[in-house]
């Protein structure tokens, strides 16, 4: 079970989500890691990523250069987010092929045990 919780961390239960635009009048909004995607269609993963009303500025790769990008080039945001529906049906696949690797070894095992020819009764005195 500790493998499929590792499982469902790692792969497809996260998707990336849209960040509704903030107010004109907020300051600014931060977020640990997000995507941004331009009006001419770059996208740009970024970490420690802080929107304001006039920029985005991030941090990408793995030595950190910081990317900085007028607000008016950036067509949205978007930011991962937990998927219900793909960590229902990943968990939902985990348990059908348990399940049924479960079953074939039931099988296999009292299966061997039905092939023997039967004993014959003893007979009353």
């Amino acid at each position: 079970m500790c493998g499929g919780a590792v499982l469902l961390e790692a792969t497809g239960c996260m998707t990336w989500r849209q960040v509704p635009d903030a107010e004109p009048s907020a300051a600014e909004v931060s977020h640990s890691r997000a995507l941004v995607v331009l009006r001419d269609g770059t996208r740009h993963s970024l970490h420690d990523v802080t929107v304001r009303a006039d920029s985005v500025i991030g941090h990408a790769g793995a030595d950190r250069t910081r990317v900085a990008v007028a607000r008016a080039e950036v067509a949205n945001v978007q930011t991962r987010q937990l998927s219900a529906g793909r960590s229902i049906a990943l968990v939902g696949g985990v348990v059908a092929v348990v399940a049924l690797a479960a079953l074939v070894a039931v099988v296999k095992a009292f299966g061997e045990g039905f092939t023997a020819a039967p004993s014959s009764t003893p007979a009353l005195p």
